[in-house]
Formats: structure tokens, sequence, C-alpha cells
């Protein structure tokens, strides 16, 4: 069998094996022989203008970004009217790889460290000046190294400014996925910081149910036509779904822009208070349950009062002297010159060396009596 030829592209990517292959372009694992290390090589598919400006735009964008979830640019260059850009390969699945071999929807607290990186990295996207849209948020475009580290990956479709390039957008261009995309998105429309945000709910609704939410699209012409939207409510379940965290997702996931939350900040806020302090919603017409946890909560707080009194009643009644009590006796400690007091374990220091006399000559003598409780002494 005659071996197979190897490619080398710019006498130093040696090509190992195709990873992925979209609309915008495909990506090869290779090596690098000068750096001997491997390398993620992206190759542009279309010679058109447009999508070269585009693929340009991705190169310039991602040189010029610093994020520990972000891969980074190493390299960039043109050979046979191709269009290459070298960047750091992250060895490990995506998510769409990962919900595949789970096979059922994931818990709550299994990717809450994906939601949190994701919103860091995002937020610093839409922080840039302008700001840098994504707009192709989807499970395959984030990817988990072997060490657990969340990537953001694929920003063909990004829009913004980096560096000295002043980036340009096609209302007309496809590229992104629509199940994750937005009506404005998919419509060609202007898209904002909130079009991510819905790609992101979108996202989060596929880990959460293992089924892909249904096309914005036709939700609008469903909902259009009078009928019910298609999107299928995100159910409360035991791996962690209440009723808030649905109603944050599908606010992210609204048709309507505005309905949204207006950045990621206000949604990571949203999301982090009803994890952390979850509010069972109730009709008004409800009445509240009496839970076993309110009920063990009233009993320790009953007991706990109920021995503070008894320890007071009593304090106070052993510290009054009975009728036809003769006078208490005073025992000071020459030594260290200290009495201590048998109700209170009050000290205080004698000034005399008196010991087993009556209180009234041992405050003759110089001594005090408690002054805490009055009462017998030793």
């Amino acid at each position: 069998m005659p071996k197979k030829e190897e490619i080398i592209i710019q006498d130093r990517y040696k090509v190992i094996s195709a990873l992925g292959r979209g609309g915008m372009g495909a990506v090869y694992l290779c090596e690098d022989l000068r750096l001997n290390c491997h390398v993620a090589l992206k190759r542009m598919l279309s010679t058109q203008e447009f999508s070269s400006n585009r693929f340009q735009r991705e190169a310039i964008l991602l040189a010029n970004l610093q994020h520990e979830n972000l891969p980074k640019v190493t390299d960039y260059f043109s050979e046979n009217d191709r269009h290459y850009l070298v960047m750091e390969y992250i060895d490990g699945a995506d998510l769409q790889e990962l919900i595949e071999k789970h096979d059922k929807p994931f818990a709550v607290t299994e990717i809450e460290d994906w939601v949190l990186r994701l919103a860091k990295v995002i937020s610093y996207l839409h922080g840039q000046n302008p700001p840098i849209l994504h707009r192709d948020i989807k499970p395959s475009n984030i990817k988990i190294n072997k060490r657990g580290k969340l990537f953001l990956l694929d920003f063909g479709l990004a829009h913004g400014k980096a560096g000295l390039m002043q980036t340009q957008m096609s209302l007309d261009a496809v590229g992104f996925t629509p199940v994750f995309a937005s009506i404005e998105q998919i419509q060609g429309e202007q898209t904002t910081k909130q079009s991510d945000i819905f790609s992101l709910g979108a996202t989060l609704y596929y880990l959460l149910t293992n089924t892909q939410p249904s096309n914005a699209l036709f939700r609008a012409a469903a909902i259009a036509k009078g009928q019910p939207d298609p999107l299928i409510p995100l159910k409360v379940s035991e791996l962690g779904v209440t009723e808030n965290i649905a109603h944050v997702i599908h606010q992210c996931m609204a048709l309507d822009p505005r309905k949204r939350p207006e950045n990621i900040q206000e949604f990571y806020s949203k999301w982090k208070d009803v994890k952390d302090k979850p509010i069972i919603l109730r009709s008004p017409d409800k009445k509240p349950t009496i839970t076993k946890k309110k009920v063990i909560v009233f009993g320790i707080t009953s007991i706990l009062i109920i021995l503070l009194m008894v320890f007071l009643l009593k304090h106070k009644a052993v510290g009054q002297p009975q009728a036809g009590e003769q006078d208490e006796t005073v025992t000071f400690n020459y030594k260290s010159k200290v009495y201590h007091c048998v109700n209170c374990e009050w000290a205080i220091r004698c000034t005399k060396s008196c010991k087993n006399v009556p209180m009234s000559e041992a405050i003759k003598k110089g001594g005090r009596p408690c002054k805490t409780c009055q009462g017998t002494c030793r």
C-alpha cells in the first residue's frame, strides 16, 4: 500500500488530520515543525473577496484579544490564493460532543462553571470599544480541554473592531446556525449584544434538555398565525432546573430583543441570584405550606427560649437571700488574693489577707462582696 503523501504548508505546518469543516472554512490539526507542537490551522474554503475579508477579520480580531477563555492566534498567511489562520490547538471535546456522549440532560450543578466562564468571556468581548459580537455561539463552538478549561472558538462571524482594522458586517451572509440564532440574525437585521445572549440562552436550553430548541423563525411564524410558541418550556426537575432558572433562560430566548437581558452582566446576575437564592413562585390563591424544615427550626427555637427563661429565673432566685438566713462567709485565697462567687463565678481581688470570716467582717478588712449577684462567696 503506497505511503500517504505528507502535506506541508509554508514549509512549516504538517497536516495530521481534519478537525472540522463549516461554511467559512476547514480546520486541520497540524504539527508546527519549527516549534515542535500541535496547532489548529484554519483554511479558507471560499475564494470570494467577501469571505476572504471575513477570514482576515477573524485573524485580526483574535490577534488583538487577550483572554484566558479564547484561543491564541500564532500566525496568519496566504498561499496559492488561500488564506490560513494558525491558532492554539485546544485538545478536548466541544459541548456538542459532550451532549451526545452524555445522552441526557445536564444538571444545573454540572454546567455552573461553564456558565460563569461563558459569561466572563462574552462580557470581555462585549466590553471592547466598539463591542465585539461573536454571532455564532453554540455548543460546537465551545470547547473543554483535558484540564476542564473552557474555550470559545470560531470568530469567523465576529462583528466589531480590533486593532487597526474596521470590520464590516454583511446582512446576507450565511454561516450561523439557525437553531441557536436570534430572529434578527436569521432575517439579516442588525445584531446586538442581545443576539449573543439569545444564542447563549439557546445553548443552555440544549444542555439542560438534551433537545435542540425550536428555530426562532418557526416560532415567530407560529405566533404570527395565532398559534402557541413552539418552544417547549423547560421543565422543573430534580436536575436543579427551577421555575426561576427556566424563566431566566426563556427570557434570554425572547423573540423580541428588548425583552432579553440588556447585557451579559444582567443575565449572570439573574442566573446567580436564581441559583443561590431560589424563590418558589406561587399563585396568589395558593396557601403557603408548612415544611419539615420550618417545623424543626420552630421547635429548636422554642426549646432555646424555654431554657433561657429557666436559667434566668434560677439565677435570680439563688442571688436573693432567704428570710432568717445568717450572714454568709467569704473565703479569700491569700496567695492569689482572689475570691470567687458561688453563684456567678465573678472574681474580685482582695486587698486584705482574710479567710473564713463573715462577709461583713471581710468588707471591714478591705474585701468586697460580689457586685454581680451579691450572693454567697467562697
